[in-house]
């Protein structure tokens, strides 16, 4: 049985005044053994995510860790990822909290979920970033250290900060695409398979960030020290 993404919730909004936290309007249902990630755009506000947020599920059996946090020095706006592994079965919404004094005037969100073939999450084996601050091109890459082992899939995020739709690296599949009306525009796309990159396209020049990650199916679930050591903040 091949791997599938699900996309299980998007939510936007505009207009805030200096947030700090935000409950999403959506509960989602988590199986077991299934790997969860929670993509987050945020814009406007204190002027980009200095500190790490932190996302936590208002359920049982999952508890999300921060994969990467990059902010585009030529904007105000911040790409977050957190993923997590569901070690029961429960229903709830995830409630996001700032770190230090950030707060965000713009929001997106998109959570999705992979089922693997053998019923183990697996862990994350490596995350790729990368940012366009000068809207020197349409396509953003995150070039991995060499292909996927064998076994790994994708998965990847990418916003532009021009509201404009992406489109997913040739053999990936999206999973959501959302733009928040003001600037930031946030997709997410899986692979079942191996690669050497992943990237998003959009139909001009833009302000952009991307990560790509390799999950390793069957390994022991969670992010590996190493991992975490590079994990990337706005000073690299």
């Amino acid at each position: 049985m091949a791997r599938t993404g699900t996309n299980l919730d998007t939510e936007t909004a505009n207009g805030l005044t200096n947030e700090t936290t935000r409950t999403t309007a959506t509960s989602i249902s988590t199986v077991s053994g299934r790997r969860y990630f929670f993509a987050l755009a945020t814009g406007g506000g204190s002027g980009g995510l200095l500190t790490n947020p932190t996302v936590v599920f208002n359920g049982s059996g999952l508890t999300m860790t921060i994969v990467i946090r990059e902010k585009n020095d030529a904007a105000s706006s911040t790409l977050c990822l957190f993923s997590g592994v569901a070690t029961a079965s429960s229903s709830g919404t995830f409630t996001l909290t700032r770190g230090g004094s950030d707060t965000w005037g713009r929001i997106c969100i998109i959570v999705d979920e992979i089922n693997d073939s053998v019923g183990t999450a697996g862990a994350i084996q490596q995350s790729k970033v990368n940012e366009d601050n000068t809207s020197a091109t349409s396509t953003l890459t995150c070039t991995f250290d060499g292909a996927f082992q064998s076994g790994s899939y994708g998965y990847a995020a990418f916003i532009n900060s021009s509201l404009l739709v992406v489109t997913p690296r040739t053999n990936w599949t999206e999973l959501a695409d959302i733009g928040n009306a003001t600037a930031e525009q946030l997709a997410t796309q899986y692979r079942d398979a191996t690669d050497t990159a992943a990237s998003g396209s959009w139909a001009s020049n833009a302000l952009s960030v991307g990560v790509g990650v390799e999950v390793l199916e069957g390994a022991a679930s969670g992010i590996p020290a190493g991992v975490l050591a590079a994990i990337l903040d706005e000073e690299g």
